[in-house]
Formats: C-alpha cells, sequence, structure tokens
C-alpha cells in the first residue's frame, strides 16, 4: 500500500486489542469495586453508611413495620399447597425460624423493619 497507512487488516487488529485492553481495564475496575463493597459489608456494624449514619437509619427504621395491621388474621384463610415434594418444605411461621439461614445483613434488616411474620 502506497499510502503510508498499514493495512486495514493490520489496523483492525490494532483497534480490536485496544477495545480489549479497554474491556480488560473495565472488568478489573468492577471486580475491584465489588470487592471493595464486599469488604465494607462485612466489616460495617454501624448501619448501611458505618456508624455515622446508624443514628438516622435508627431514626428511620422506628417508623416501619406493620402498625395497624393483624397478620395473625392471615392464619383464617385457607391455602392449599401444590407440587413435587410441598411435603418436604416446612411453612415458615415466623423470620426467626430461619435461623443461620440467612445472611447477618439481611436478618439485621428484617429485624430493622420489624418484620416477624411472612406474609
Amino acid at each position: 500500500v502506497g499510502n503510508g497507512k498499514p493495512p486495514k487488516e493490520i489496523r483492525r487488529q490494532g483497534k480490536r486489542a485496544k477495545q480489549l485492553e479497554a474491556m480488560q481495564q473495565k472488568a478489573d475496575a468492577e471486580d475491584a469495586f465489588f470487592r471493595q463493597c464486599q469488604r465494607e459489608a462485612n466489616t460495617n456494624t454501624g448501619g448501611v453508611g458505618g456508624p455515622q449514619l446508624s443514628r438516622s437509619e435508627a431514626e428511620l427504621f422506628q417508623k416501619q413495620g406493620a402498625q395497624g395491621i393483624n397478620f395473625d388474621n392471615y392464619d383464617k384463610i385457607d391455602v392449599e399447597v401444590k407440587g413435587n415434594g410441598v411435603d418436604a418444605v416446612p411453612a415458615l411461621q415466623n423470620f426467626k425460624d430461619l435461623g443461620q439461614n440467612l445472611p447477618p445483613f439481611l436478618v439485621r434488616n428484617v429485624g430493622l423493619m420489624n418484620y416477624e411474620r411472612p406474609t
């Protein structure tokens, strides 16, 4: 090629190499962010935003819950469960029955919301 440009195939390969490099950099950045979020979630004991937000969080969640709804009346509703293996899974009566089967952050959130019984 006499115009001083590299052949088309070589230009394509160069562009593709740059694209792959950019994709890898993005993937690495996303991985680093995800791992940082995991570290923060595993060490965070003061709420979503750390100790500085725990008071605001408590104020927000104290207003949550099932005020005015009598969930005990839900027990009076007839429910029919069908399907393979339904007898192998017992009905969940309250969230405390889940015990260690929920991650700690979820147990905490269920408690903050004052949820006791699934509906």
